[in-house]
């Protein structure tokens, strides 16, 4: 038993220090005005949540945060000293864009246009967090 032991525990500790630290993922509630889409998925106007996790899977749910309306993968990048002032923000027009939360930026690949929102083709607008 005690030669078991020996030749786990350094094992063991070796895995300590090598794991990643956790970190919690950054979200926050949004209003959104009039339909968008995320990823391959349309949301309508209404109240989501966007949680961004460390791998760069950033989760849009409902905004009791029982359903999970979208899931994309998303460029993740720390944010630098100049882009902290975007934290907690979210561009869109009438596809998602960008999302700042916490220390970090996460970018949205652009998609074709669906051609019944080809009018809402302009400047993306910013929305601003109601952070919970």
């Amino acid at each position: 038993m005690r030669s078991l032991l020996c030749r786990v525990f350094p094992l063991v500790l070796l895995a300590a220090f090598v794991a990643a630290p956790v970190t919690a993922d950054d979200a926050a509630l949004f209003r959104i005005g009039h339909v968008v889409v995320v990823g391959d998925v349309r949301l309508p106007a209404g109240d989501y949540t966007f949680r961004a996790t460390p791998r760069g899977l950033v989760l849009v749910y409902d905004r009791e945060m029982k359903k999970v309306q979208a899931a994309v993968l998303v460029e993740r990048s720390p944010l630098t000293w100049a882009e902290h002032e975007k934290a907690n923000t979210l561009s869109h027009d009438w596809a998602v864009r960008s999302l700042y939360l916490g220390e970090h930026g996460y970018l949205f690949a652009p998609g074709p246009v669906p051609p019944d929102l080809v009018a809402r083709c302009g400047p993306a607008t910013t929305v601003v967090a109601q952070v919970r």
